[in-house]
């Protein structure tokens, strides 16, 4: 027997929601939306357009600027978007998670 970890925290969060609790707080959203957003266009995340989406959420577009060119330089950050990844699975998989939502509301 085995227990559905996704499950679980579904109901926990849904219970948490009824009772009024609040959401993420800072800039974790915005995080959480970039990092998703780059996955479903891509199939993986693209640090480049996850930085460039959350840059733009913040308005914060100069801060860690100067950590870029050594990120670059040591393969930390790759400039083009990857080409891996079965992105028909991933939008299926987003669409699905939609449909879903949609239907839990």
């Amino acid at each position: 027997m085995g227990i559905d970890v996704a499950a679980v925290i579904d109901a926990l969060r849904k219970l948490a929601r009824e009772r009024g609790a609040s959401g993420q707080e800072g800039n974790v959203p915005l995080f959480n939306r970039a990092f998703l957003k780059t996955v479903q266009t891509f199939g993986r995340t693209y640090e480049i357009g996850m930085i460039a989406a959350y840059k733009l959420g913040t308005g914060k577009w100069m801060n860690d600027t100067e950590k870029f060119p050594a990120m670059v330089k040591k393969g930390k950050i790759a400039l083009l978007p990857p080409l891996g990844g079965d992105r028909k699975t991933v939008r299926r998989i987003f669409r699905k998670t939609k449909q879903h939502k949609g239907a839990e509301a």
